[in-house]
């Protein structure tokens, strides 16, 4: 209810406006009744209880005016009434806009296939609906300067096309106050300056100098339009209609010629045919930005799905699908670069080559979904024992294999230990609270400067496994143990 009394106060100063500036010679009809305009605005901020405030701003701008021509008390029984109709063609301008929004569940006048509904339901039909009753209220009241039937038809005309007008032009203000937090003009002030500077000097040589040069005043109101949008629009817009109206009522500019009801249709004939285009341009507009956004959210949300989908596909590449470690390219490829990082900066580097014992009977005794949860838990077990530095990856079937940067034999052989300990101590439990154990064979090896290339050194630790399985399994053998003539061998 804080927005109570300012939309009050605003309805009533337009009305005064309307009537003081707006009301062509002649005739007690305004080129436009903002307060029409207003008082939508105020129903569809407040609600319901902005009846009472549509009611009394009318009490407050008609009793004044009416009492000039039928005296106070006639004056007061005629503002009753006809604060009533305004509250009733207010409300059913509201009603047709709240309909429209519940039937599409969203907020109204936001795209260009809004405008049909809006020019003929908001603003044309509640016209209409009143502007007969208040025609006959005014007609009773001897408040028509025409009494005849050609005078009351003609004030009926020009009532329903002032109220549409004021209905048209005032009314999408609201939309400026609904959506305030997405309008995204704030800029430079001098950058708004160009469109107040270029109207004003096309109005004032119009209407004063050379009234044909109004035509000028389109192409700016089309630019303004699509630099700022919908606010620019109405803002540009409502300030444009009440100056070329003031100016008309005081027989200035390019309306002026003929008799009041002329001027007044070729007033209105230009107010609504540049109205309506630049409406359905902004509202164009926004549609086109709207678009805009949003390809760009899909683009952008697109372009991190292929991303993580890259992410993904590389990582399907270079792990082993069952265990998570790297699989055997992607340690080659990670040991190789150790290598290559160990020689250059002549620092030791050891490799482990790991062994699963019996793990065949493990498949054949309990089945291979066992038999994939103990290399899961292997696997595990490696990511937890081994150092942040060392990089282990699934050699293939039941082996493993690590590189220790910067790591000699002997503490290589610790590492070893500490990792086959931590395997034995592995199990998967199994129906019946059981569980299964197993153990693990290893072979170490050493950098040499010898080493021609990554082979040398994984046949010299496959060499090391091979005695650790013939030595008896769950154990570490260093390649200094093995016999200077032994030879690499098949170990299963």
């Amino acid at each position: 209810m804080r927005y109570f009394l300012p939309l009050l106060i605003i309805q009533v100063l337009s009305g005064w406006l309307s009537v003081g500036a707006g009301a062509l010679p002649g005739e007690s009809v305004a080129a436009i009744w903002l307060p029409s305009g207003v008082g939508v605005v105020t129903l569809l901020v407040l609600g319901q209880p902005g009846l009472l405030g549509v009611w009394l701003a009318s009490l407050l701008v008609t009793i004044p005016v009416t009492a000039q021509l039928t005296g106070l008390g006639m004056a007061w029984r005629m503002g009753l009434a006809a604060a009533a109709l305004d509250a009733l063609q207010a409300w059913l301008a509201m009603r047709a806009w709240r309909i429209h929004e519940t039937r599409h569940h969203a907020n109204f006048l936001r795209q260009p296939q809004d405008l049909i509904w809006f020019w003929f339901w908001v603003c044309t039909v509640p016209a209409l609906a009143t502007a007969p009753f208040m025609t006959l209220l005014q007609w009773s009241c001897h408040a028509l300067q025409d009494p005849s039937l050609s005078g009351v038809a003609r004030h009926f005309l020009m009532l329903v096309l002032s109220n549409i007008a004021g209905i048209l032009l005032a009314t999408p203000v609201y939309v400026l106050w609904r959506d305030r937090g997405r309008w995204d003009l704030r800029c430079n002030a001098l950058r708004h300056l160009w469109p107040v500077a270029l109207i004003g000097l096309i109005l004032a040589g119009a209407l004063l100098i050379y009234p044909p040069a109004l035509a000028l005043l389109l192409p700016v109101l089309l630019a303004t339009t699509v630099r700022f949008r919908l606010p620019g629009m109405v803002v540009a817009m409502l300030a444009t209609a009440v100056i070329i109206s003031a100016a008309t009522v005081f027989h200035i500019g390019p309306f002026v010629h003929g008799d009041s009801l002329m001027v007044f249709i070729n007033l209105q004939l230009f107010l609504f045919s540049t109205t309506i285009m630049l409406q359905y341009l902004a509202l164009a507009q926004e549609l086109i930005k709207r678009h805009r956004v949003q390809l760009e959210s899909e683009v952008a949300a697109r372009t991190e799905a292929l991303a993580q989908a890259n992410e993904r596909l590389k990582e399907l590449a270079t792990t082993d699908e069952l265990t998570g470690a790297p699989n055997r390219r992607e340690w080659q490829r990670r040991c190789a670069q150790a290598v290559l990082m160990a020689r250059r900066q002549d620092t030791p580097l050891s490799i482990l080559l790991l062994d699963l014992d019996h793990f065949k009977m493990v498949n054949d005794t309990h089945g291979h979904l066992v038999g994939d949860l103990m290399l899961r838990a292997v696997a595990n077990t490696c990511r937890e024992t081994l150092r942040a530095s060392d990089s282990f990856g699934r050699w293939g079937g039941e082996e493993f294999v690590v590189v220790l940067p910067d790591t000699s034999l002997a503490d290589a052989e610790q590492v070893a230990e500490k990792l086959r300990i931590a395997i034995a101590a592995t199990h998967v439990p199994l129906d019946g609270g059981l569980y299964v154990r197993i153990t693990s064979s290893m072979g170490v090896a050493r950098l040499r400067p010898s080493d021609n290339d990554l082979d040398d050194l994984l046949t010299r630790a496959d060499h090391a496994l091979y005695h650790a399985k013939e030595y008896g399994r769950n154990r570490v053998v260093l390649e200094t143990e093995l016999p200077a003539n032994d030879l690499p061998a098949k170990h299963g």
